[in-house]
């Protein structure tokens, strides 16, 4: 098949570039321009195989790597039953097991409510293609819950620590010690 250029200019936003860099990198594309390009054709794949679904409801990849089983993957990585994963997000154990069944419906809302309460990779839920995590994001979650189970006086006491860690880690970064800024 002969190809074309086609000179574009694309715009995204912080997380989008994030999440093509990390693309990127992970397949060991040279440029931006090839992770982008890369992207398109996957992006009118999904296109092709929507024109082809039923329109009783939105539909992700069917076969064996869809979102469904994905969803599957996540409740076990995590350590969860239907039960307990259905109750965080706030759905019923039915829904659930519904969710993980193969070729089952599996609306923006459930996606929506999983990556959120999970800090699951919404790419990696709807396509496979990432990790299954948002970087960082547990962390942070795992920090407010618990900064949310402490007493007040603690929660001054943990804000003004963390306030003086990092006053400390500017002056060893401005010293040349290295310490990262993040």
């Amino acid at each position: 098949m002969a190809t074309k250029s086609l000179r574009c200019m694309i715009s995204v936003d912080e997380e989008m570039l994030r999440e093509m860099e990390a693309f990127r990198f992970e397949r060991r594309f040279p440029t931006r321009s090839q992770t982008a390009a890369e992207l398109i054709r996957w992006g009118l794949e999904v296109v092709k195989q929507e024109r082809m679904t039923p329109k009783t409801g939105k539909r992700y990849s069917k076969g064996e790597n869809a979102v469904n089983d994905r969803i599957r993957q996540l409740r076990k990585a995590l350590g969860l039953s239907q039960q307990e994963f259905a109750a965080r997000i706030g759905r019923k154990q039915s829904a659930v097991s519904y969710l993980e069944k193969s070729g089952s419906t599996v609306t923006e809302q459930n996606i929506k409510a999983i990556c959120s309460q999970f800090s699951a990779s919404e790419t990696w839920l709807r396509t496979g293609s990432g990790g299954m995590f948002v970087p960082g994001e547990g962390r942070k979650k795992e920090l407010l819950e618990a900064f949310g189970q402490l007493t007040p006086s603690l929660q001054d006491y943990l804000v003004k620590s963390a306030r003086e860690l990092l006053e400390a880690q500017r002056e060893m970064s401005a010293d040349g010690e290295g310490l990262p800024l993040k």
